[in-house]
């Protein structure tokens, strides 16, 4: 499934799908960086491709992001780093610089909360996927940068769905 594209993505999905982007992703990039939170959902099924770093709080999360020297970062969602919704504007600010820096950038979370709603205001595009039997929808919202939002709706039975 292609959904993640080049720019800041956010992609709230279960973690199959993480699992399928994050694994694509590293197939592109050379230097791919996985950044893990307290909590670990996806890492452990995704077998090769990345440098592996931990933040255990979100001085450490901006800290890895402001010395972030790869094509492509994929950050999983961690609650338990912010303190505030502060921390999270503050994250979601850090995350646009990076992105500008990187290739690709992907912050994944599998369902949203009072911290992972404030990310999206600052990314380039934003992938939600739900399961649908027989397959998954992917809602995906593209800002232009005149901070337009463009909705397309992607049905598929397949694991294989191509933007």
């Amino acid at each position: 499934m292609e959904l993640v594209r080049e720019g800041f993505n956010v992609l709230i999905s279960p973690s199959k799908i993480a699992v399928n982007e994050a694994i694509r992703v590293s197939d592109i990039y050379l230097s791919c960086l996985f950044i893990a939170g307290n909590r670990i959902s996806i890492l452990t099924r995704i077998k090769h491709g990345y440098e592996v770093a931990r933040a255990f709080t979100c001085h450490q999360l901006l800290t890895l992001l402001e010395n972030a020297h790869h094509q492509s970062i994929f950050i999983e969602h961690d609650p338990s780093l912010f303190e505030s919704l502060r921390d999270a504007e503050v994250v979601a600010l850090a995350l646009r610089d990076t992105a500008s820096r990187c290739e690709t950038l992907v912050y994944y979370t599998r369902t949203s909360d009072e911290f992972s709603s404030i990310i999206p205001r600052h990314a380039d595009r934003i992938i939600a996927v739900t399961k649908h039997l027989p397959g998954y929808v992917a809602d995906i919202i593209e800002l232009n940068p005149k901070r337009e939002v463009k909705s397309f709706l992607l049905s598929d039975v397949q694991m294989t769905l191509e933007v």
